[in-house]
């Protein structure tokens, strides 16, 4: 039995090193189906992988297309929709977001344009509702009638009701300040 199990270990190994040293000797266009039907093409050189690759849903439309230099994610990266418009783009550097990225509706409106320059810290530029609309710049966010939702100044965070009233008002800090047990949060109501 222990005979058995050892010559089992010795397989599995064996088939792993194999698989290993399989893909340092790729060499040209891969083309892979992914367990949703997708297909994934690449090229590589010495397993490594370069230039562009592109991801095709399963009806053969494109779904993004990626570029690749020395086996990272470095260039531009764009992303398409159901009916092949752009949702996203942006730009890679060594494996991470870097510079503008954008977003889109399907209908191709902008929706979000941001800025990474450190990892995991998108700043937002510009959002826009998907008739066109501006939602949200420069510190301010927009109803969709136009009216001014939120907005800050002075270090006061401001936040209104549609018809322009306010409806909340609170230091800008990351903590709630209290001042003589009091605070400096104010709330308001609608029609005041």
């Amino acid at each position: 039995m222990e005979y058995i199990i050892l010559l089992l270990i010795g397989l599995v190994v064996y088939l792993y090193i194999q698989n290993k040293d399989k893909d340092k000797n790729l060499n040209g266009e891969l083309r892979e189906t992914q367990s949703d039907g997708s297909i994934r093409v690449g090229l590589y050189k010495n397993g490594v992988q370069y230039g562009e690759c592109n991801l095709y849903n399963s009806s053969g439309k494109l779904k993004s297309r990626i570029n690749f230099e020395n086996g990272k994610l470095n260039g531009s990266y764009i992303n398409y929709g159901n009916n092949e418009n752009i949702i996203l783009k942006g730009q890679y550097s060594n494996d991470k977001k870097n510079g503008i990225w954008e977003e889109f509706y399907e209908n191709g409106q902008l929706k979000h344009k941001y800025e990474i320059y450190e990892p995991n810290s998108p700043k937002t530029i510009i959002q826009y509702y998907e008739n066109g609309k501006l939602k949200f710049e420069n510190g301010k966010e927009y109803y969709e009638s136009g009216k001014i939702k939120s907005e800050l100044i002075n270090k006061i965070f401001i936040k209104y009701f549609e018809n322009g009233n306010i409806q909340y008002k609170r230091e800008n800090n990351n903590s709630i300040r209290v001042q003589n047990n009091i605070s400096l949060e104010q709330y308001f109501y609608e029609n005041s």
